[in-house]
């Protein structure tokens, strides 16, 4: 449901595990048994199925390869974009986490897994008024309210605890 991380260092990969953890636990990828997305991504393509596969056994950067080849073909596709934005959170690219999700929003404006997701993003580059923004239009689309403000709050806590200058500062 809702995930991202920072790339700084250790501060990286105690939040990716965090969010990988949190991806498995509140169900991250998004197929089409999903409820009302507004378009439906054909399960038998081979693309999207090979990244949604990847993912689930942690092969992000594959997997990422994958739905980039199924954004290419399809870029108009709610579950391809969703997918790639989630796993680019997942390894911490933010920015282009936010780029996908934005344009899976542009296809499906009430999804609260990718208002969640974006919520997570701009949280973890520091954009708290977005951040706020995308978690309110979650919650008002059926996020879980404890579910996302204790993902928030973990990445709030990362952020005020890690450093990203520590190793300039030897």
């Amino acid at each position: 449901m809702f995930i991202n991380v920072l790339r700084c260092s250790n501060y990286n990969f105690e939040l990716s595990f965090f969010l990988i953890y949190t991806v498995v636990v509140y169900g991250g990828l998004y197929a089409s048994s999903a409820p009302n997305p507004t378009i439906y991504y054909d399960m038998n393509a081979d693309h999207f199925k090979s990244g949604l596969n990847k993912l689930k056994v942690g092969l992000v950067d594959q997997a990422i390869e994958e739905f980039e080849k199924a954004a290419w073909e399809d870029p108009e596709n709610f579950e391809v974009q969703f997918n790639l934005g989630t796993a680019y959170l997942s390894i911490g690219e933010f920015e282009q986490s936010i780029v996908n999700l934005t344009r899976a929003l542009q296809i499906n404006q009430k999804n609260s897994d990718a208002l969640g997701n974006r919520a997570v993003a701009y949280l973890a580059i520091g954009d708290e008024k977005k951040s706020e923004k995308d978690k309110i239009e979650a919650i008002r689309n059926g996020a879980p309210p404890d579910g996302i403000n204790a993902v928030l709050e973990i990445v709030r806590e990362k952020r005020i605890k890690s450093d990203p200058f520590k190793n300039i500062h030897k």
